[in-house]
């Protein structure tokens, strides 16, 4: 614990980030259990829904979290490679005591980051300072081997329910033609099925999961989503829909 100054600010407005020099997995271990001892300490239960993005240090740093919380004795729900509003939702829908979400979200590839959520709304700067002060305390493995570990595909869910909130009929009578950039990220798992099941010709661009994120930078700027707006015009399209890196944020183009 001795790098870990009493001055320390690990959390940001959403979570902790940096690149892997600053956020190992050492380190993201360390937050998990500070974290769990967290839920577990406001009485929230123990039930952690887990999830990633497609970041090429996401996976390594995701399985030093699940073993964080595992050290703790906490129910460990992973839903492995997820688009990050997913994990929100899930871990709303099904009452979770909290949840940690892998992503750098729109920050440059060699970036990454952990999201915290208490029940499912993100835990804040603030409360953030109190997670940070359990891990300046011994780490707590007195229900080490208690936990539990089970993956789950919550994608099949996701869809049929945001589907269900549609008027599906509705939409499929306009027969929209669509230019969907989803700027070689986590959209790619949802927003393509979405749209061809609403009727949608879909013209995909940057439609491979790429971690490197080849095709343009992640943040869904003017600047950043000029092929999508070039696309869009060229074909005539209804609407152009641009996605960063992990699906929490969205560009419109007309």
């Amino acid at each position: 614990m001795s790098e870990i100054s009493q001055n320390c600010n690990y959390f940001g407005t959403n979570g902790v980030r940096g690149r892997l020099d600053f956020l190992t997995p050492a380190l993201a271990c360390r937050l998990a259990d500070a974290f769990a001892r967290y839920i577990a300490g406001n009485g929230a239960g123990k039930r952690i829904v887990l999830g990633r993005d497609h970041r090429t240090t996401s996976e390594l740093i995701s399985m030093a979290v699940g073993s964080g919380l595992l050290a703790n004795g906490m129910q460990v729900v992973d839903c492995g490679l997820s688009p990050s509003p997913l994990i929100e939702y899930v871990a709303g829908k099904h009452t979770f005591s909290g949840g940690m979400i892998v992503t750098a979200s729109h920050n440059p590839p060699e970036w990454n980051a952990i999201k915290f959520l208490e029940g499912a709304l993100p835990v804040s700067k603030e409360r953030g300072i109190h997670i940070e002060k359990l891990m300046k305390t011994q780490a707590g493995y007195a229900n080490a081997g208690s936990g539990d570990y089970q993956t789950y595909n919550a994608l099949p869910e996701y869809l049929h329910d945001a589907m269900n909130a549609l008027d599906i009929g509705a939409i499929k009578k306009r027969k929209f033609k669509v230019v969907l950039d989803c700027g070689n990220g986590t959209g790619n798992l949802i927003a393509p099925l979405l749209l061809r099941e609403l009727g949608a010709e879909v013209v995909a661009i940057n439609s491979h999961i790429d971690g490197h994120f080849p095709g343009r930078m992640s943040e869904p700027t003017q600047q950043n989503i000029e092929s999508c707006i070039r696309v869009a015009k060229a074909v005539g399209a209804d609407i152009g829909i641009a996605l960063d890196g992990d699906c929490d944020r969205l560009a419109l183009v007309d």
